[in-house]
């Protein structure tokens, strides 16, 4: 008999709040999200968004500080950054 787990289950708002940006909320978190084709320094972009969840996962499942020690190691960049830009 397969194990029938339950599935994850997320819910996320998002709204936009004028021409320059939005929000998402989450449980009882929330978030600027950078909409604004000129660029918000005080958001996240979608890119930084993206990577920021990535480096979320990693560091949760406890292998990001093997991670960036190799890529600071291989390449010379910091340890909190990414070797790559979308």
């Amino acid at each position: 008999m397969p194990d029938t787990a339950p599935k994850l289950q997320f819910h996320v708002e998002s709204r936009r709040i004028d021409s320059h940006g939005s929000l998402s909320h989450c449980k009882s978190a929330e978030i600027a999200l950078d909409t604004d084709m000129a660029g918000n320094p005080e958001a996240f972009n979608p890119a930084e968004l993206l990577l920021a969840a990535l480096s979320a996962c990693m560091i949760k499942r406890g292998d990001g500080r093997s991670v960036y020690r190799l890529w600071h190691l291989c390449h010379g960049l910091q340890p909190t950054r990414f070797p790559f830009r979308l």
